[in-house]
C-alpha cells in the first residue's frame, strides 16, 4: 500500500474524524500482527498537531475484550485520544472503559474481521485503513445524521430490492448514527463510519429479506432467503449458505436468535465488499439487518446469545410511502 496514501488518511482522521488538539496525551494502541505502517502514520499526524503521542504494540489478545497487560494498561486508562486496532478486537476492555469514563475519545477502527483470516492480511489491513479514513468525514457525516433524521421522525417504512427484499415496519425508536466522528467526549466511533441502526417497533418487521452479500458466518455465493413474520425470522431458504445459517441459530436453542433486530443503510462513499462484513454495512445504499440480540438499541427487550448482521445490496427505501434511499442512490 502507497505510503503517502496511508500518511493522507492517518491525517484525515487524526484532524477530521477525532479533532486531536496540541498537548492531548495520545495513545496508538495496536498488536504485534497488525501493519505497523498505521501506527507510525497515525504516530506522526498526531506529533503535527502538537499531541504528546505514544504508541503501545500489545501481544495478540486471546479473547475479544481481554484486558491489556500493566503498564500498557494504565497507558490506556490515561490516555485523551486513543487509536484502536488489533484482532480480536479490545475496545470492551477495563482499561478502555475506564478511558471512556474519563471523557476520553477512542477511535475503534474495525479495519479487518477477527475471524477471516483472508481480512487480517497487512496489505488488506492497510487498503481498508485509506478506505475509511481518506474521505471528508465531516460530509459523511453530515450525510448519516441526514437520512438518520428523516428514518426517526418517519412512522413506517419500506425495505426492498431487485432481488427479491420487501419488508416492512412501523418506527418509533431513537436511531442509532455511526457517523464516523469521535470529537465529543467520551466518544468511541467505529472506523469506518457511515451506517445508522434502528430497531422496527415491536413486532411489526413482516415481508422477506435476500441476502446477498454477506453475513458474519461467511460471504454468499447462492443468495439465502429470510420469511419474516411478527418481527421473527420464520424461514431460512437457500443453497449451502442457508443450511449453515439455520444451524447456527438452531444450536443456541433461544428463540430470541430469530428476532429480527436493527436494520439500517450505508452511506460511506468508499466502502466496498471485501470480506469484512462491518465494512459492508457501511457500504453507499447496501443495506444490513440484525438478527438476535437487541438490547443495545433504543427499544431493545430481546436478550438472545447471538447478534449477527446480514447484508444485502442496492437497496430502496420508503419512509410514510415517499422514496428517500433508491438503490445507492439517496434522494434526499
Amino acid at each position: 500500500m502507497n505510503s503517502v496514501e496511508i500518511q493522507r488518511s492517518a491525517e484525515a482522521m487524526v484532524r477530521d474524524a477525532m479533532g486531536v488538539g496540541a498537548g492531548e496525551r495520545t495513545l496508538i494502541v495496536t498488536d504485534v500482527m497488525q501493519p505497523q505502517s498505521i501506527a507510525q502514520a497515525l504516530m506522526a499526524a498526531s506529533i503535527s498537531v502538537g499531541a504528546r503521542a505514544a504508541t503501545l504494540i500489545l501481544p495478540v489478545a486471546t479473547n475479544a475484550g481481554e484486558e491489556p497487560p500493566e503498564p500498557a494498561a494504565q497507558a490506556i486508562r490515561e490516555a485523551d485520544v486513543i487509536f484502536l486496532y488489533t484482532a480480536p478486537f479490545i475496545d470492551s476492555s477495563p482499561a478502555v472503559k475506564v478511558a471512556r469514563d474519563r471523557g476520553a475519545r477512542v477511535a475503534f477502527m474495525v479495519v479487518c474481521n477477527p475471524s477471516k483470516l483472508p481480512t487480517r492480511y497487512p496489505q488488506y489491513i492497510e487498503a481498508a485503513f485509506v478506505r475509511a479514513t481518506g474521505i471528508d468525514a465531516k460530509d459523511m457525516a453530515e450525510r448519516t445524521h441526514r437520512i438518520s433524521d428523516l428514518v426517526e421522525n418517519a412512522k413506517e417504512a419500506r425495505l426492498f430490492t431487485e432481488v427479491g427484499t420487501d419488508l416492512t415496519m412501523r418506527l418509533g425508536y431513537k436511531v442509532t448514527r455511526l457517523d464516523g466522528l469521535g470529537t465529543a467526549k467520551g466518544a468511541m466511533p467505529q472506523l469506518p463510519g457511515g451506517v445508522f441502526a434502528v430497531l422496527p417497533h415491536g413486532d411489526t418487521a413482516n415481508g422477506t429479506v435476500v441476502i446477498d452479500v454477506s453475513t458474519p458466518i461467511g460471504p454468499i455465493h447462492t443468495p439465502i432467503v429470510l420469511s419474516i413474520e411478527g418481527g421473527f425470522v420464520t424461514k431460512i431458504d437457500g443453497g449451502i449458505e442457508a443450511t449453515r445459517l439455520r444451524n447456527f441459530l438452531a444450536s443456541f436453542r433461544d428463540r430470541g436468535v430469530y428476532r429480527v433486530s436493527d436494520w439500517g443503510i450505508g452511506t460511506h462513499p468508499r466502502a466496498v465488499e471485501c470480506g469484512n462484513y462491518r465494512e459492508e454495512t457501511r457500504v453507499m445504499g447496501w443495506a444490513h439487518m440484525g438478527i438476535g440480540d437487541d438490547v443495545r438499541f433504543d427499544g431493545g427487550k430481546t436478550k438472545a446469545p447471538s447478534h449477527l448482521d446480514v447484508v444485502f445490496r442496492d437497496a430502496s427505501l420508503e419512509l410514510d410511502g415517499k422514496l428517500v434511499v433508491d438503490r445507492k442512490k439517496l434522494v434526499l
